[in-house]
């Protein structure tokens, strides 16, 4: 037991020995490690310190801005990077090569412009003139600080400007917003009474203008009843006139005054209210000539004004034509008097003896059709023949009237063309309606221009004393 209590002791104390022994080793080796690195880093140190010395003089670290340089430098940029790069900036400012000094001849402008500026490379370090460049930046950051200030007072002020200015429009909508909802109601309400007004006034405007045109229309027809009355009293006074001249007088002697008479009656039909005349087909007599009716011994009494004999006491109107006699109808007579047989009658125009030259040109409508013809205009110069006288076909001074017929209407339009798609037919049709009326007017111009009574239908019919039955 004590032998064995021996060896494990000295087994012990070799076991402290080996672990004593890596101790030491360890503690040796660190101890020359560390003096290695202590060496490196007095040796690093000494370098740092003259790389410093370089960079900054002892003299110069009690410099305010070379302080706070050194007091802003970090990690990230070192005081001397911070210097190469305003250097660098304001090389680039200034335009000049950035691969040389400032104070480099080669760069003479820069030397002028600090010169100007008040500072000498020559005179001055980079770090003097820096600080001269940062105090006036200094200044140039306060005034613009200040500047800052007063734009933030100005867009303040603007921004109280901006509100009110949104607080006015607001009221200016509202405001405005009121005066739209008066003027939609102002004039909602004048649309309601324009609408009213309106259509009163369309209704009057209407029956003010079937008013005129019912005035236009009635001034129109009594205008031309007016100029047809005046006409025909122009026509009876140029007949008469020439009637005194070519045939009988109408003032004759007293004693002679039954030379006026133009016809007898034979015989008197009572019943059928007819009378037989000595006037036939070979005296010119046709039908519708109407006589007035006088006693054989009363003289015809002639009204200047009224252009005819005014104390017959009758008239009658030819019915029937016979070689040598008539057959007539009583058409009217005075009141008291009677028509009998060997009473005398009077046409003031009809002369068996006496050929006026007629002068038709037209077409008329003497049955009112409401057709006007060639076939009429036939019919009337079958009068202007059977009353005696004579139908021309040329108009000239020697004519005693002028016939025209129904007025023909003026086209309507513009001259239809082939290029606008009318066709032949419809051409031709427009220009014989153009030449229509073009010639019905040129013939009663020349009429007129050459003093020559113009008749219608209506007072030829009057004249040769046809009546329609």
């Amino acid at each position: 037991m004590a032998a064995r209590a021996r060896g494990a002791g000295v087994t012990g104390y070799a076991i402290g020995m080996v672990i004593f022994i890596i101790l030491f080793v360890i503690s040796l080796v660190f101890a020359i490690l560390a003096y290695t690195q202590i060496d490196k880093a007095q040796q690093l140190a000494a370098s740092t310190e003259a790389k410093y010395a370089k960079m900054v003089r002892p003299a110069e670290e009690r410099d305010p801005a070379i302080e706070k340089l050194i007091g802003e430098a970090n990690s990230r940029v070192s005081v001397v990077g911070t210097l190469h790069d305003e250097n660098r900036k304001l090389k680039q400012f200034l335009g000049v090569d950035q691969t040389l000094p400032l104070g480099d001849e080669k760069n003479q402008p820069i030397q002028n412009l600090l010169k100007a500026a008040g500072l000498d490379v020559a005179e001055q370090s980079a770090i003097g003139m820096l600080n001269k460049l940062q105090a006036e930046l200094a200044d140039r950051q306060n005034l613009l600080k200040q500047a800052v200030n007063e734009r933030k007072q100005a867009e303040m002020r603007i921004a109280e400007y901006d509100k009110q200015k949104a607080a006015a429009a607001e009221e200016f909508q509202k405001a405005k917003d009121s005066l739209e909802k008066q003027l939609n109601d102002l004039l909602a309400r004048q649309k309601s009474y324009t609408g009213t007004v309106t259509d009163n006034q369309q209704k009057l405007e209407k029956q003010l203008a079937d008013i005129q045109a019912a005035y236009q229309q009635y001034r129109e027809t009594a205008d031309k009843k007016i100029e047809e009355q005046a006409q025909a009293i122009r026509v009876k006074d140029a007949q008469i006139a020439s009637l005194m001249i070519k045939t009988k007088p109408v003032s004759v002697d007293p004693e002679r005054y039954a030379e006026l008479f133009d016809a007898k009656i034979l015989s008197v039909v009572t019943g059928d209210n007819l009378v037989y005349i000595n006037r036939g087909r070979k005296d010119h007599i046709w039908l519708g000539l109407t006589f007035g009716v006088f006693d054989t011994n009363t003289r015809p009494e002639w009204d200047e004004r009224l252009k005819e004999y005014v104390n017959a006491k009758g008239t009658v109107e030819v019915v029937r034509v016979d070689q040598n006699t008539s057959v007539a109808r009583i058409v009217s007579t005075s009141r008291g008097a009677t028509i009998n047989e060997g009473d005398s009658l009077i046409n003031v125009v009809y002369d068996p003896n006496t050929a006026f030259k007629f002068y038709v040109f037209g077409d008329f409508d003497i049955d009112r059709a409401g057709a006007p013809s060639s076939s009429d205009r036939k019919r009337v110069e079958a009068m202007v023949t059977a009353w005696g006288s004579q139908v021309v076909d040329k108009l000239t001074y020697d004519t005693d009237f002028v016939v025209l017929g129904i007025e023909p209407k003026l086209p309507e339009g513009q001259e239809p063309k082939a290029e606008d798609g009318a066709t032949p037919d419809v051409i031709e049709a427009w220009l014989a309606r153009q030449r229509r009326y073009e010639a019905y007017n040129q013939a009663e111009s020349q009429a007129r221009s050459f003093g020559i009574p113009v008749l219608n239908q209506n007072r030829f019919l009057a004249l040769v004393g046809y009546h329609q039955r």
